[in-house]
């Protein structure tokens, strides 16, 4: 799924790293898959974006990514 094309040349797409620098981080990305979904209005204010659902994605597919550092 990290490979995916549908995922490439996605304006959509919001990504966070969130990390202690030490044990963890965890790699979100909203909207890494926006299939047929379409009329993305992005709202600053709650760094969101609306959207119309498709035919086949009623939305767009997100992903979080836990990735363990240490055996802590």
């Amino acid at each position: 799924m990290l490979n995916s094309v549908l995922s490439q040349n996605n304006p959509y797409m919001l990504g966070e790293i969130k990390t202690d620098n030490k044990d963890f981080v965890i790699l979100s990305f909203e909207n890494y898959i926006v299939g047929d979904t379409g009329n993305y209005n992005y709202l600053p204010n709650a760094d969101f974006y609306t959207y119309d659902y498709g035919e086949e994605y009623y939305s767009p597919v997100s992903l979080t990514v836990d990735i363990m550092l240490s055996e802590a």
